[in-house]
């Protein structure tokens, strides 16, 4: 092939084939529209201007020892086929709008201010900023090498730069970061549980360089984007004043926006800020949507280190909302709160933190201390307030303080002597308010003292006032004397003409009094002189100067005394009733009595109006009585219904009338009783009993009516959904049949026809009526036609099978691509390489609103890349003959390393690398061409070592040997083919293993491997710990076997050597697993030991303790309590203030309260056991003995 070079000012390549080989060219512009450029290995092709790739393939090739450089001193702009494992160093623009095969290169941009545009992104391998300026990005960029940015700022404006290298080195830098305007990301991909540096900044404004580090928890596939937004947050909608209450102040400067766009790895989150620039932060906040608001992220921290400070998150996996911000909290107030005070009590300094704040309120006599003077505060509560300002942010907490006044307790009432019959007297004293107690005092709050429930003898009455520790007391002795019991015998019932007699009592002595008491010293009784009937009589009798009285009832009975029951008003239509009255056996007269002997009243035969009805009685003797009762009887009321007609099930409800007015209406349909509401349906089609029931007093009536109710027509419509305006027209249904179909885009009124096409789209009411006369009703149904989508599709013309994935383009968006070649059915990637050659229809289907599809077609011609196969590969000894390469089709180029001959594709090994040569084969046919690339081995005679091994214990299961030369195969005793020694097969002793390489250039090597015995048993005891929560439990362990001496290790902790047994001790209940080694290394793991839970009941509560100064049992001691570290232990006197709090660590309680003692009594407890093991509650009364 004849080539003719002219390089005055264009070099313009047309159809053919250019390789450029260990040397150097130059040319002020290439113009590339056809020809195949191979800059192969070592080769420096110069380009003083523009690279256009118009319609070729340009290849600038490498291999381990030589690179090609293609350097561009303007753009390069390229429009097929480009790529290659070398070096690409452009000054001007990178414009890529077609294939660009990164290969194992690197594209070094070296120019000031360069775009990385075009109409395709660019997958770079490596990716190296050089020069100065920005380089800017106007499409998403890919990188699956290394990205270096050295000094420069990658701008990717709102696009994202994809970096596809799961590698934590896959981007390095010296001071250059990647910068980006709203929309626009770094995104990396990983792997590893390693730190991937996200190098962000901008050169926007101020410019800053706050770089975010990402440390998944895992080694999943996963994919992060971050942003570093270089404004305030507000100007891209997360306004920098909307936050919770416990943020003080946001980062105004700038923020950054991180997502996980794949995966599900939790990760760790650092974001970097320049302490000197940006202040002191204390953590991250979190954009949250719902609220509309920044909240801090529980356990964020922020961290002082050089050069930049750090804000980070642990195990961060809600990726919900992207924006972050650094945030510094309102600090956060506690204070000590004293308790009470009374009032002469001395001032101290409150507590608080953060310290370094200002006190105020009533009492406060030192702002900056916190003095408190309970002489200068009120009487009552006082609100203290406490404000504290840190980093410029001020929060204010508020306690109260009781201030009480010191009460006097002086009792005003003198002591007293007093009967036990004496009335109760209340007691007064000095301050009123405090609580009375002692024998005989029935109610504490008043005082009151009743000497019946006091001790015979001197009562000591105690006076206790004031609050909390402000108390005071006083005593005073009451005296009680026994007032007499007396004991009267009952003579018993006495007729009027019975004769006097003596009563009797004890004690003696007394005097008696009362009607029929005709002798007080001697008690004797007349019933002649006494009333008739009951007879009070009293007996009174003094000793001790305390008088008793008792009484007794002497009943004189002269006639009998009648009482009769009163059976009250009656109506005329009442059943016939039987008087009662007593005493009984006498004899009923008077109007309507029908038996006068059972006393038989019928209100029928007595009439209405008033009876009077007599009762006589004779009694003992001669002596009778009679009696009456007055009987009204009422008349029974008349009932008038007014009938209402038929009705329809579906008419309204109406109100029945009947007289009487007042009544009560029953029966199926009525609604409301009162109104005599009648629904009809409510009582459904059919005939009703209607009952009205009327009262005039004690006196009810009730009359019926029949009511018929006629069906009403009930309409069920069946609602056909909503419909796309293509739809074909459908028929309605609904029950009953017959009736008639209304409304927009009804065409047959009587099958309730309805067309969309008709209706139109829009929302329509369709009415069907039923039945006629006065009992027809309607109903309807909405339908709705939604517009069926209209679709137009972009054809992107036709592909060679081997082109880079393209997404298609149609309107309206949204819908779904189905073909041979669709790889992402949302976006519509189709890729050559999937669909095939051939033609290809390729179908858009959208869904639009109410699920109304419709699709369209193209076509796509996918031309056939030729399939290269090659059909000579083999490995070469270096001393191999030269021999000819073959593959189909024919007619290609061969190219590589040891290739001699690039048309008939001669490789000679001698030529060649020892160990991997990439091959290249290159075949053009129908305008798409297609390169193959192969390795051929070429090998030096092996020089294999073994890698030695030492000793191996017998206890080892398998052991993988391993060689210098990978490919051989293993003999010996106990190893297999893959070199994997099986300890047990091979057993105790020396074993010769040979190791062979017979695969291109053959070679051997040995070893020899010895086989000892290890540890082989173990024997052990165990001690639980005592209580629960306890770490007081034990485990003795000793092995046998093996060589001594022997190391034991649990968990993490070793023990020192020690030859025949080990102790470990402070241990928690458990699953333990300890290791024995001896000394030559041979170890043994233990079967699962076991520690269990201590006694659950093992707390000892003491329910009295005697804090007297003696030194025996002054404190008042919970045993065991040590064994659970999170115990909460409360006390409180009968009044409910707490007087002590004791957690772990702290002194038992010693009976005072602030270091003054507290008195005697009953004091309940609440000790919660708060451990994780057991959470258990103790509620009780300790009593405090002085």
């Amino acid at each position: 092939m004849k080539r003719r070079w002219v390089f005055k000012k264009y070099l313009v390549l047309i159809l053919g084939f250019l390789a450029v080989s260990n040397l150097e060219i130059k040319a002020q512009v290439v113009y590339n529209n056809g020809l195949d450029i191979y800059a192969k290995e070592g080769a420096l092709f110069y380009v003083d201007g523009t690279v256009q790739n118009e319609n070729g393939n340009i290849n600038v090739m490498a291999n381990a020892s030589l690179i090609a450089e293609l350097v561009i001193k303007e753009n390069f702009i390229n429009n097929a086929i480009a790529g290659g494992n070398g070096y690409f160093r452009v000054y001007g623009n990178w414009i890529n709008n077609y294939i660009f095969n990164s290969g194992s290169g690197t594209v070094f941009l070296q120019g000031a201010n360069q775009l990385i545009s075009g109409s395709t992104s660019t997958n770079f391998n490596n990716l190296t900023l050089d020069g100065s300026g920005l380089k800017t990005q106007t499409i998403d960029q890919y990188c699956s090498g290394i990205l270096d940015l050295k000094h420069l700022e990658l701008q990717n404006e709102t696009f994202t730069f994809f970096v596809t290298n799961n590698s934590t080195s896959a981007i390095i830098r010296t001071t250059g970061f990647v910068s980006a305007l709203n929309g626009g990301f770094l995104s990396r991909t990983t792997n590893t549980n390693g730190i991937y540096l996200f190098p962000v900044g901008s050169s926007l404004g101020t410019s800053r360089y706050r770089p975010v580090e990402i440390t998944p928890t895992n080694t999943n596939s996963n994919a992060y984007k971050v942003r570093m937004a270089n404004v305030l947050s507000t100007t891209e909608g997360y306004d920098n004043t909307a936050f919770s209450t416990d943020i003080c102040e946001l980062e105004p400067d700038f923020y950054h926006q991180i997502s996980r766009s794949s995966g599900t790895s939790p990760a760790k989150l650092n974001i970097f800020y320049d302490e000197a620039a940006d202040g002191i932060w204390e953590g991250l906040a979190n954009w949250k949507t719902p609220a509309s608001q920044w909240e801090i992220i529980p356990g964020s921290q922020s961290l002082s280190t050089m050069p930049l400070n750090q804000a980070f998150i642990y195990d961060w996996n809600d990726f919900s909302e992207i924006p972050y911000i650094l945030y510094r909290a309102m600090p956060i107030v506690n204070i000590n709160n004293p308790g009470d005070f009374c009032s002469t009590d001395p001032a101290t300094n409150l507590l608080a933190t953060p310290t370094g704040g200002t006190w105020s309120g009533t009492g406060i006599t030192n702002p900056t201390t916190g003095t408190f003077d309970p002489s200068a505060a009120n009487t009552g509560a006082n609100t203290i307030t406490y404000q504290v300002t840190q980093g410029g942010c001020t929060k204010t907490e508020n306690i109260t303080i009781n201030v009480f006044a010191t009460p006097d307790a002086t009792i005003t009432s003198s002591g007293a002597t007093m009967c036990s019959s004496d009335s109760p007297i209340t007691l007064t004293a000095t301050t009123p308010g405090g609580t009375w107690s002692g024998t005989g005092i029935t109610n504490p709050t008043t005082g009151t003292f009743d000497p019946s429930t006091a001790n015979t003898g001197a009562n000591i009455i105690t006076y206790t006032v004031g609050t909390g520790s402000c108390i005071d007391t006083d005593d005073i002795t009451i005296t009680v004397n026994p007032t007499p019991v007396i004991n009267i015998t009952n003579p018993g019932d006495f007729c009027s003409t019975d004769p006097a007699e003596n009563l009797l009592a004890t004690p003696t002595g007394g005097t008696w009094s009362g009607t029929g008491i005709t002798n007080p010293t001697t008690g004797t009784f007349d019933p002649s002189a006494a009333n008739t009937g009951a007879n009070t009589i009293t007996y009174q009798v003094t000793q001790a100067g305390c008088s008793n009285t008792g009484t007794v009832t002497i009943t004189v009975n002269p006639t009998p005394i009648i009482n009769i029951t009163n059976p009250g008003s009656l109506c005329s239509n009442d059943a016939e009733i039987n008087l009662s009255a007593s005493p009984a056996g006498g004899i009923w007269s008077g109007t309507g009595i029908t038996n006068p002997t059972n006393g038989t009243f019928n209100p029928s035969v007595a009439n209405a109006g008033t009876h009077t009805i007599t009762y006589t009685v004779v009694g003992a003797g001669s002596c009778t009585n009679s009696g009456t009762v007055t009987i009204t009887v009422n008349p029974t009321p008349t009932i008038n219904i007014t009938h209402p007609g038929d009705f329809c099930s579906n008419d309204p409800e109406v109100n029945l009338s009947a007289s009487p007015a007042g009544g009560i209406w029953s029966g199926n349909g009525i609604t409301n009783q009162t109104n005599g509401t009648f629904n009809p349906s409510a009582a459904n089609a059919g005939t009703h009993t209607i009952t009205y029931t009327v009262s005039n007093g004690s006196c009810t009536n009730s009359s019926q009516i029949t009511i018929t109710v006629n069906p009403t027509p009930i309409i069920n419509i069946t609602n056909p959904g909503s419909l796309c305006s293509n739809d074909a027209e459908i028929n309605l249904s609904a029950t009953p049949t017959g009736g008639t179909w209304s409304g927009t885009g009804i065409t047959n009124p009587t099958n309730g026809t309805f067309n969309p096409s008709v209706a139109g789209t829009g929302t329509h009411i369709i009415t069907y009526t039923v039945g006629a006369g006065l009992c027809s009703d309607s109903d309807q149904i909405t339908i709705i036609v939604n517009q069926t989508p209209i679709i137009n599709i972009t054809s992107p013309g036709d592909f060679c099978s081997n082109y880079q994935a393209t997404y298609l383009s149609a309107t309206p968006p949204g819908g779904i691509w189905t073909g041979a070649g669709i790889t992402d059915a949302t976006n519509g990637l189709f890729n050559p390489s999937v669909a095939g050659a051939g033609t290809h229809t390729i179908t858009y289907t959208v869904v639009g609103a109410g699920n109304c599809v419709n699709s369209d077609n193209i076509t796509i011609t996918v031309k056939p890349t030729p399939v290269i196969n090659i059909t000579s590969k083999q490995d070469f000894c270096f001393t191999d003959t030269p021999v000819n390469l073959s593959a189909t089709p024919a007619g290609g180029t061969w190219s590589g390393t040891g290739i001699t001959n690039p048309t008939n594709g001669t490789f000679d090994p001698a030529s060649a690398n020892i160990g991997a040569n990439e091959i290249l084969y290159l075949v053009t046919q129908n305008g798409c061409s297609e390169v193959e690339s192969f390795t051929i081995n070429v090998f030096n005679t092996p020089n294999t070592t073994i890698t030695s091994i030492g000793a191996i214990c017998y206890d080892t299961t398998f052991v993988q040997l391993e060689a210098s030369t990978p490919g051989g195969f293993w003999t010996g005793n106990g190893v297999s083919p893959s070199g994997v020694f099986d300890v047990a097969q091979a057993g105790i002793g020396m074993h010769h293993i040979v190791y062979t390489i017979n695969d291109v250039c053959f070679s051997s090597s040995s070893i020899d491997i010895i086989v000892i015995k290890g540890v082989d048993d173990y024997s052990f005891s165990v001690t639980n710990p005592y209580c629960i929560g306890g770490d007081d439990g034990k485990i003795t362990i000793a092995a046998t076997g093996g060589t001594a001496p022997y190391t034991y290790i649990i968990g993490n902790d070793t023990i020192a050597d020690i030859y025949k047994q080990a102790l470990f001790s402070g241990l928690s209940n458990g699953i333990y697993n300890i290791t024995i080694t001896d000394n030559n290394g041979c170890f043994l793991i233990t079967d699962d030991i076991f520690l269990d839970e201590g006694n659950k009941d093992c707390i000892k509560i003491p329910d009295a303790f005697t804090p007297n100064g003696d030194g025996i049992n002054d404190e008042w001691i919970i045993e065991n309590l040590w064994a659970f570290d999170k115990h909460v232990v409360k006390v409180f006197n009968r009044w409910g203030q707490q007087v002590y709090e004791g957690t772990h660590g702290s002194q038992p309680w010693d009976g005072t309260l602030k270091g003054k003692p507290l008195p005697t009594g009953s004091y309940m407890y609440i000790l919660e056991l708060n451990n994780t093991e057991i959470k258990k509650e103790f509620v009780g009364i300790v009593t405090l003995i002085r």
